[in-house]
């Protein structure tokens, strides 16, 4: 399995006292705030790194996506886009194998 197969599955839905140090690190470095397609209520929400924790409770309409560019997309070796309004990419791959 690789580590980006490992990392969605151990990062999705994590309770509160399960927080990953690798998940909290690549929550700092998430791109999505930088999106267009990212409004205001995924700020107030603190929404992000949708490619590992899935749809924004917020974001309906896709502006422009900047996953193909996102650095944690790189390291990981994601291929979608939209993750916040298609899901995470364990979500993604299940739709689109």
């Amino acid at each position: 399995m690789n580590d980006a197969k490992k990392t969605v599955e151990s990062t999705s839905n994590p309770e509160p006292a399960d927080v990953d140090p690798k998940m909290e690190a690549m929550r700092a470095k998430c791109d999505c705030p930088s999106c267009p397609t990212y409004m205001q209520c995924a700020t107030v929400k603190d929404e992000r790194l949708f490619c590992f924790t899935g749809k924004s409770a917020c974001i309906r309409v896709n502006r422009k996506c900047v996953c193909h560019a996102c650095r944690i997309a790189h390291e990981n070796n994601l291929k979608h886009q939209y993750y916040c309004i298609g899901g995470s990419t364990k979500q993604l791959q299940a739709k689109h194998p």
